[in-house]
């Protein structure tokens, strides 16, 4: 959940904070539309972000305040040129990673980050101290958060705020460093523990790697024989239960899903129905028991913690879905493509039973 992992369910009855404070008044760019969306988070059952760009070459976040029936673009500070992942540890705190422009005279997009404490009415610009674009982000109160990047055969990179973005410390440990080149995401589950994705140096495979205290330190996981390529990672709030996905061995081999109830002292493969998904996509649990995982044409859901799974439909003219956040029982957004190409965000309010296509 880019998102949250465990989102507390709020009354139905709560008004979101949004219904406080104004509309944003800084517009999107006129003439401009939405040309793609990256993930997805939401901070309660109502509330929710989603990263993107337009076709303006602006990068954008768009909000909803209605379980993700509509959803709104709002444009963001100067110096924002990419987005990524997005997280919102309730319905009026967000931050999303992405880049400055790039600059030629050093070779690197920097890193950034952008912040909403409003609601996404407005949006502050705040700088990370790393040299590769920011692709992945995870926050769990006000405060404290981790966002993580690397690229392009540099290293992996992986900083801390505790004063909600403003500042950052570098928190990737020099033993991972050695052999790490790029982190595929970051979730924690707390102040203290959290999991990631990291790629080997040898070539595309990767490891899960975890933290219990705060990031200071992290310890590669017994994990993929294979290594893992890509994919996405969540995790439950008690700490002990977490959730990836990706492809076991590297480009070109099947797609898996593996959990973990011990947090992360061992994983097991829970292998989804027939068909094997042939790619691999996002992973959101609202529950320690249901959750969902995107897989191109693919979306899977289950009910029992990742031992089981349904396959489900998309809509009619959606192509796959990426990115997706569980947000309510019986809820869940994710960011999709349909057939011409086009950018599109899908969601169900009935378990899944049917999808709908709301951009």
């Amino acid at each position: 959940m880019r998102k949250p992992l465990m989102v507390l369910l709020a009354s139905v009855t709560a008004l979101p904070c949004a219904a406080l404070l104004p509309r944003a008044t800084q517009a999107h760019a006129s003439g401009c539309t939405v040309a793609y969306v990256a993930d997805v988070a939401f901070g309660n059952s109502f509330e929710g972000y989603a990263t993107g760009g337009d076709t303006c070459g602006h990068a954008i976040v768009l909000t909803t305040q209605d379980w993700g029936r509509t959803w709104t673009p709002h444009a963001l500070p100067a110096g924002t040129y990419g987005l990524d992942g997005i997280s919102a540890p309730d319905g009026c705190h967000a931050w999303a990673a992405g880049s400055e422009p790039y600059n030629p005279a050093t070779g690197v997009a920097p890193g950034v980050a952008v912040a909403t404490a409003d609601c996404g009415a407005t949006w502050t610009l705040e700088p990370v101290p790393g040299s590769d674009a920011m692709g992945f982000i995870s926050f769990v109160d006000h405060q404290h958060g981790w966002i993580a990047g690397g690229c392009c055969g540099g290293s992996s990179e992986i900083f801390s705020t505790s004063d909600g973005g403003h500042t950052w410390s570098n928190n990737l440990s020099a033993g991972l460093a050695t052999w790490s080149r790029n982190v595929f995401g970051i979730k924690f589950a707390n102040t203290l523990q959290g999991f990631a994705i990291a790629a080997d140096e040898s070539g595309p495979l990767g490891a899960v790697i975890a933290t219990v205290d705060g990031g200071l330190t992290w310890t590669r996981q017994a994990f993929v024989p294979q290594g893992l390529y890509g994919g996405d990672i969540d995790v439950a709030r008690d700490g002990l239960h977490a959730w990836v996905v990706g492809q076991g061995g590297g480009i070109g081999l099947p797609f898996g899903i593996w959990s973990t109830s011990t947090g992360g002292a061992a994983w097991q493969p829970v292998a989804p129905s027939s068909p094997s998904p042939p790619s691999f996509g996002g992973v959101s649990f609202i529950t320690t028991s249901e959750g969902w995982v995107t897989a191109g044409s693919v979306i899977l859901h289950s009910l029992s913690g990742g031992s089981s799974w349904t396959q489900q439909s998309l809509p009619a003219g959606i192509a796959g879905a990426g990115r997706i956040a569980a947000h309510g029982i019986n809820s869940a957004c994710a960011t999709a493509s349909d057939t011409s190409r086009n950018p599109a965000i899908i969601c169900t309010w009935n378990d899944g039973i049917t999808w709908s296509r709301v951009l």
